[in-house]
């Protein structure tokens, strides 16, 4: 691709590089120039202006978009093309779950040549419908044949699609609270409404939703009845924090025959996240993690616990998105507290991040298997409230987050 100053007369079919107020017009960037074009340019007083002239072997940033844009999409149902458009195509969802990235690929795809750039959300992005989930964009006004077909190759050759988009599944959920002597009924119903609310927005029907005594006999039972109830997955509140894998909670589940998966997590408000299992099923306890239990209310408790419900650690009660694999479709994908003191009280928290600068850290990059396997191990910079893309790569072509 010729990139320079020319005069006028060798500018006809050449890509304008700068935007030129023409009399009461404007030419954007990037216009074909036509005859008429020209003429125009020659009756503002203009001799000679910057555009760039392709050459036999090179592409359009359009076209090279695009192609790149459908090898990355490689036919996933559950992701759209939006028309190329200055030398970027965007990547939407079409329904709501998860994506799922090749870290490695996109690395290998953005180190091939700086002209060539893929920008994403986070690995385990919980997705809307609509939402941006990549953008493919082309650099220069066009790029070589050669440096096209490489990066076609590359996105061809990885072992899996280098984007895809995981929908959730239906699942039989149930939902049991546990309670002690000075909780608030009204704080209950409202953990269920809103676990209900989040769930819903993930395509799943209303929980069934039982309450019993703080106490691994009456927890026991009431998990017994959600399997006969054929409930594919239990969430479980509990009004006290989980101290120890034999306190209340794990020793029920293990009392009806389950394994304890992982007990705590790497966030803070939200270490004592309980993961388990019961012939293959899903168990997930929620309980408060203050750093002195004593010093808080019942009903701040609660309400911690109602925001970890679904599978919704601190960080993401505090404003962020929480990003399950595919098989905790009981997660939420916006957490962000609902009431205004709520709102004013995440904002306060000393430990958590300046709002439109980064994300808090909600898990470490590689987490362990069982991690991936059934919990929410990863967090999303999609917030309203930061930067909507992270690229893997060390050359970011949009803002940066930390993880």
């Amino acid at each position: 691709m010729i990139f320079a100053e020319l005069p006028l007369t060798e500018c006809d079919g050449a890509i304008l590089a700068h935007s030129q107020r023409v009399g009461a017009d404007m030419f954007r960037k990037g216009r074909v120039l036509t005859e008429a074009d020209i003429a125009a340019l020659r009756m503002a007083g203009l001799a000679h202006v910057t555009v760039a002239k392709l050459e036999a072997d090179d592409v359009a940033e359009n076209a090279a978009a695009q192609q790149l844009a459908e090898a990355l999409a490689a036919g996933d149902p559950h992701l759209t093309l939006d028309p190329a458009f200055a030398g970027r195509v965007n990547i939407h969802a079409a329904s709501a779950g998860v994506l799922a990235l090749d870290v490695a690929a996109i690395d290998a795809l953005n180190a091939l040549d700086e002209a060539v750039t893929l920008a994403t959300l986070p690995p385990f992005a919980a997705m809307v419908p609509g939402q941006m989930a990549a953008t493919i964009k082309i650099i220069p006004y066009a790029v070589p044949r050669a440096l096209l077909d490489r990066a076609l190759a590359r996105i061809r050759a990885a072992s899996c699609p280098l984007l895809r988009l995981h929908p959730y599944r239906k699942r039989r959920i149930a939902l049991i609270q546990t309670e002690l002597p000075g909780l608030k009924s009204s704080v209950l119903e409202k953990t269920e409404r809103v676990t209900g609310e989040r769930l819903a927005a993930m395509g799943q029907a209303a929980p069934i939703a039982t309450r019993c005594a703080h106490n691994s006999d009456a927890l026991a039972a009431a998990i017994a009845g959600a399997r006969a109830a054929q409930a594919e997955m239990i969430l479980i509140i509990g009004a006290s924090a989980i101290s120890d894998r034999r306190d209340v909670i794990p020793a029920a589940i293990t009392h009806e025959g389950g394994a304890v998966d992982h007990f705590g997590m790497p966030v803070d408000p939200g270490n004592l996240l309980l993961l388990a299992h019961i012939d293959g099923n899903t168990a997930a306890s929620s309980s408060p993690s203050p750093s002195s239990p004593s010093s808080v209310s019942p009903a701040a408790r609660a309400r911690s616990s109602s925001m970890a419900a679904t599978g919704c650690c601190s960080a993401c009660w505090r404003g962020s998105r929480l990003a399950p694999p595919t098989s905790a479709p009981w997660a939420s994908a916006v957490c962000w507290p609902k009431s205004r003191a709520a709102r004013s009280r995440a904002r306060r928290a000393p430990q958590h991040p300046p709002r439109r600068r980064s994300p808090p850290s909600c898990s470490q990059p590689a987490a362990p298997a069982a991690w991936e396997a059934t919990s929410c191990c990863s967090i999303s910079a999609a917030s309203r409230s930061w930067p909507m893309f992270w690229t893997p790569s060390p050359r970011r072509a949009l803002p940066r987050s930390s993880w």
